[in-house]
């Protein structure tokens, strides 16, 4: 792929793993959103349209993002904003099954 904006490069830069395309991730991302609206119709525990559904969604978002990362082996941090994000090559080690920080 050519790396255009129509390309997602997980945690938005070029990166050794796999490609996701945005409409993919957005795809990704509306089916999570549609599955926690469908529980809070059947559950009303928050409403709708609140700061607390906001943030929720947010979290959803952000677990979907490093879902898509895990899967295509795409080493990631969380940032002070409490994003999935690419993981600094020298703040990370890379390991198959998980992706811890480095205490050095």
């Amino acid at each position: 792929m050519d790396g255009g904006a129509h390309d997602y490069r997980v945690a938005i830069g070029e990166t050794e793993g796999g490609l996701m395309k945005v409409s993919h991730r957005n795809y990704a991302r509306r089916q999570a959103l549609n599955v926690f609206d469908t529980w809070l119709d059947v559950t009303g525990v928050i409403e709708r349209w609140t700061g607390y559904y906001d943030e929720l969604c947010g979290i959803i978002e952000t677990a979907v993002d490093i879902g898509a990362m895990t899967a295509l082996e795409v080493p990631f941090s969380i940032n002070d904003e409490g994003e999935a994000v690419e993981a600094d090559k020298h703040s990370m080690t890379r390991n198959p099954d998980i992706y811890e920080r480095n205490v050095t």
